[in-house]
Order: C-alpha cells, then sequence, then structure tokens
C-alpha cells in the first residue's frame, strides 16, 4: 500500500509541476486568501491529471483508497495536493466505497480543509454519494453534524442534498437547517440560501411558502439567494 501511495504521489507533484504557472499560483492563493501556496494548476487540469493517475494505478480495495487519500491529504504542501485527494473522492471509480464507516477521514478534510473551495465538492459529491448508498446512517451523522460548533461541519451537512433535486429529503433538510437559521455566519447563510435556490428549481412553491413561513428567522442574504429563480421566472 506505502508503494502504491508513494508513487502515486511521486507522480502527481511531477505533472503537478510541470503544468504549474507561476502567476497562476500567486492569484490562486491571494484569491483564496490562504497561506498555502498552489502550483498554479487550475481545476479542469487538476482533474484530468488525478483522473489519469486513477486510470494508470490499481486501486484494489476500500483500504488502498482511504490510505491514498489520506496519504495525498496529509503530506500536501500545495493546495492542488488537497484537491487531488478530493477528486480520488469523488472519483465515479470509488462511489461504492463511500460509506460513513469512512466519515472519519472525511471529517479531517472538513476540519483541516476550512474553507468553502475545500467542503463544497466534498458536501456536494463525497457526502452526497454517501447519502445515496446508506442514507439512514449517514443521515444520523449530517444531523449531528448539523449541532456542531464548527461552521464547516454544519455547512456540509447543509450542503450534502444541494444537488438531490426531486430526491431530496427535505425534512431532513428543514432539519438541518433549523439549527443555523438564526446564525449570522455568512458561510451558514450562503449555503442556506444556496440549497433554497437550487431546490426551487425543482419544488418552486415549497421554497417559497418556506421563506414566507420564517420571514423573520431568515437572514436577509438567504432569503435573497433563495428566492433568485422563482422571481427570476415569474410572469
Amino acid at each position: 500500500m506505502s508503494d502504491l501511495n508513494s508513487t502515486f504521489r511521486e507522480k502527481l507533484l511531477t505533472r503537478f509541476s510541470e503544468a504549474g504557472d507561476l502567476d497562476t499560483a500567486k492569484y490562486q492563493q491571494s484569491y483564496m486568501k490562504t497561506d498555502m501556496p498552489f502550483w498554479g494548476v487550475k481545476t479542469p487540469q487538476t482533474r484530468k491529471i488525478v483522473s489519469s493517475l486513477i486510470k494508470e494505478s490499481r486501486i484494489e480495495s476500500p483500504e488502498e483508497w482511504v490510505s491514498l487519500m489520506d496519504f495525498i491529504w496529509t503530506n500536501a504542501s500545495r493546495r492542488e495536493e488537497w484537491y487531488a485527494s478530493i477528486e480520488i473522492l469523488n472519483h465515479a471509480k470509488f462511489r461504492k466505497w463511500i460509506l460513513p464507516e469512512h466519515m472519519d477521514f472525511v471529517e479531517k478534510m472538513v476540519v483541516e480543509g476550512a474553507w468553502w473551495e475545500i467542503i463544497d465538492p466534498i458536501a456536494t459529491h463525497g457526502v452526497h454519494q454517501m447519502l445515496i448508498n446508506q442514507p439512514l446512517e449517514t443521515s444520523v451523522i449530517l444531523r449531528d453534524w448539523a449541532q456542531s460548533t464548527n461552521i464547516w461541519k454544519r455547512r456540509t451537512a447543509i450542503l450534502t442534498q444541494l444537488l438531490s433535486k426531486e430526491k431530496m429529503d427535505w425534512n431532513m433538510q428543514l432539519e438541518i437547517m433549523e439549527h443555523s437559521l438564526v446564525e449570522k455566519e455568512f458561510f451558514l447563510q450562503k449555503a442556506i440560501g444556496w440549497v433554497l435556490r437550487q431546490y426551487s428549481r425543482t419544488n418552486p412553491q415549497r421554497v417559497e411558502d418556506y421563506i414566507s413561513q420564517n420571514e423573520q428567522r431568515l437572514s436577509s442574504l438567504a432569503k435573497r439567494e433563495g428566492m433568485k429563480w422563482i422571481l427570476k421566472n415569474r410572469p
């Protein structure tokens, strides 16, 4: 397993080094407001590099998959290496392995990543797939995270069903959002508004009713985001 991890990482760093651009790296670091440096590789290229390495590698068990993600994440010196670990988590080849038993590692990524561009793809793809694979067990974890003192665990819980469309468990979503409804934290309010806006494409009346019923409790940001698509498409 260690050979697989080391070889994968060596190839990853070589390709990042070859594809990186110093000016892009400086811009990315400034835009993300982080002390962690970048290679200067844009997201589509990062995704392409990681996908090609996955095809080249023999990752044959959930244990190898988690070990590789953890190795890449823990040894990261530049931000794209974190992105690579997230790409491995979310890759279609490993969807069946995304289960609640691996939530400890996901929690590590969320808590250590602690910024929106790290949390959002983990929530909307990785944890979302986990919810699809094992809804009952995952929903218990998400309800717990929704009450966490860590805002990024809360944001993860709020955003997990962002792409669920008509399959959204609305009652669970309401319960999860309820714990953050009156919080002033921007990243929580933005997440609530984003989920409402996205779900309004599937069920606009339900979203509008919810916003109306919670007019005094929802933040201006959440209401504004939640009503965007509804107002845009109103005759």
